[in-house]
């Protein structure tokens, strides 16, 4: 069909055809229900934290930080994220955030994963709540600054 429509209508129809695609692709997004953040099926970013939706969709996991917040002195990890608790700090998420001096957990959290505060060279102290039931392998290794760990 293409080929006995002359240069012009061609552009025309596959600019068309690409901004159809553009407007489909975006009415997903919003469909989505992402508010202040960007959601793609269970993954979404927002004010630095990278979460994932659970299977079940009944929380989120902490999966990782963009690096500008890394550099951040003080990093607090959100309770809730779209009304849904964060529950789990997951392997590596919050490893070599090397200025922060102090980092809040939440009491929603209840599981830390392996190495998930690796590297945190500047990091002096910090409260586990009662809630954290499971804590990972060397979630703490090259902490060096980290003078103890509390626990409330």
């Amino acid at each position: 069909m293409l080929k006995s429509l002359d240069g012009r209508r061609k552009k025309a129809i596959k600019k068309s055809r690409i901004s159809t695609i553009a407007i489909i692709a975006s009415a997903v997004l919003v469909a989505s229900g992402v508010a202040g953040g960007i959601l793609i099926d269970t993954f979404a970013v927002r004010k630095g934290f990278y979460f994932q939706l659970s299977s079940d969709k009944q929380y989120y996991t902490v999966t990782g930080l963009e690096e500008w917040k890394r550099g951040k002195n003080k990093i607090v990890i959100p309770d809730t994220y779209m009304g849904k608790p964060v529950k789990v700090v997951s392997d590596h998420a919050l490893s070599n955030c090397w200025n922060a001096t102090e980092i809040v957990i939440p009491d929603s959290v209840t599981s830390i994963g392996d190495y998930a505060f690796y590297g945190c060279k500047s990091l002096t102290s910090i409260t586990i709540p009662d809630s954290v039931m499971s804590m990972g392998n060397g979630a703490f290794d090259g902490c060096t600054s980290l003078a103890g760990i509390t626990s409330c």
